[in-house]
């Protein structure tokens, strides 16, 4: 600090401890609420970011199911999520099992091109695990299979190699052929699957399929497990 600044500083404090109480405040308040106003609101996203990143950060998702098969009720996904929980998490605090929904059948375009966007937008940073859709099939000749109308199928592992290490034997697999022309099976049918039969989930039509940009392969395997256990 200069000379002239310190001088102004000195200044400055003499005069405001010269006044009285009231003087001092509305002083101090004409003049100053910029300064005040912006360092509160400083402190206030300091704190927030601290809150969320440090003392008390968001529970992280262990498995994310990404849900394509249209409306469900949220206490029964909620339901889904939480039969995982055993399996899955450790600390509730800190992990969670995450299953957000992807409706496309709302019949408002805007809505269904967010949902989109924001479906494209997770699944390429890697954020999505499991796929739960109903099949489409293509509506033209160059059209694709995908679930929910959203995922293709070359966006999925083949599902076998998951189903074997995992001890599970689905009823019914979706093939397509990859890149390479090589036939995969990129989802398999969840009907009369045990678990959505014990939560009350309509399994009609649904199937379960693996993104192939996933990491968590053994959150995966144990899924597959919890759901066919009853069978």
């Amino acid at each position: 600090m200069n000379e002239s600044l310190k001088e102004r500083f000195f200044a400055e404090t003499a005069k405001i401890k010269s006044m009285s109480g009231k003087v001092r405040r509305e002083y101090i308040w004409d003049y100053y609420k910029v300064h005040i106003i912006a360092t509160v609101a400083l402190l206030l996203m300091t704190g927030s970011i601290l809150n969320d990143t440090v003392i008390n950060p968001p529970p992280r998702p262990v498995l994310t199911i990404a849900w394509l098969a249209g409306w469900e009720f949220e206490e029964t996904l909620n339901a889904l999520s939480q039969s995982l929980y055993p399996y899955l998490v450790y600390d509730e605090r800190r992990e969670t099992v995450f299953v957000p929904t992807f409706f496309m059948g709302s019949g408002d375009p805007q809505h269904d091109m967010a949902m989109m966007q924001r479906f494209q937008a997770m699944l390429a940073a890697a954020d999505l695990d499991v796929v739960i859709g109903t099949l489409e099939q293509p509506q033209s000749e160059d059209g694709f299979i995908s679930l929910g109308g959203l995922a293709p199928a070359w966006f999925f592992l083949d599902i076998r190699r998951f189903l074997d290490i995992a001890g599970v034997e689905a009823n019914y697999l979706l093939y397509d052929t990859d890149e390479e022309g090589n036939t995969i099976a990129f989802a398999a049918s969840l009907e009369g699957n045990p678990l959505f039969e014990r939560l009350g989930i309509s399994s009609s039509g649904r199937y379960i399929a693996i993104t192939a940009n996933t990491h968590r392969d053994g959150a995966i395997l144990e899924t597959l497990r919890v759901l066919w256990a009853e069978n």
